[in-house]
């Protein structure tokens, strides 16, 4: 799935792009270097965790970190392509973890649980 859809895009990219072809002949071995590292590490290292992550917490809890996509792309733009973090993408990121948090139910089960010592200690 993963290759048949890389290959499309990259397909459909070459004709998109008005320079797709010059600019893909004419770019550093670096970037080169940057786009297989993301192939191979983001992207099928990633899939294998998740896969994991699928087995030892189930699919739906495993889901919700979907939403933590865009903050690793985020940092690996800024860490790989020197691009800026503005604050609407770190507003953005605060929200993606609100909502990771209240979808993976951590807060209720840490709710329980004080409740649960309290109830242990006093007794």
């Amino acid at each position: 799935m993963l290759l048949a859809g890389s290959v499309t895009l990259f397909i459909v990219s070459i004709f998109v792009e008005p320079r797709g072809r010059a600019q893909l002949l004419e770019s550093p071995a670096w970037i080169w270097l940057v786009f297989i590292g993301s192939a191979v590490l983001a992207t099928g290292l990633g899939h294998m965790f998740y896969n994991k992550a699928i087995q030892q917490i189930g699919a739906g809890e495993t889901a919700i970190f979907n939403n933590m996509t865009p903050f690793f792309a985020l940092i690996g733009s800024a860490l790989f392509l020197n691009e800026a973090i503005t604050g609407a993408q770190v507003a953005g990121f605060m929200l993606i973890v609100c909502g990771v948090i209240l979808g993976t139910g951590v807060i209720d089960r840490t709710i329980v649980q004080r409740r649960y010592n309290e109830k242990n200690t006093e007794a």
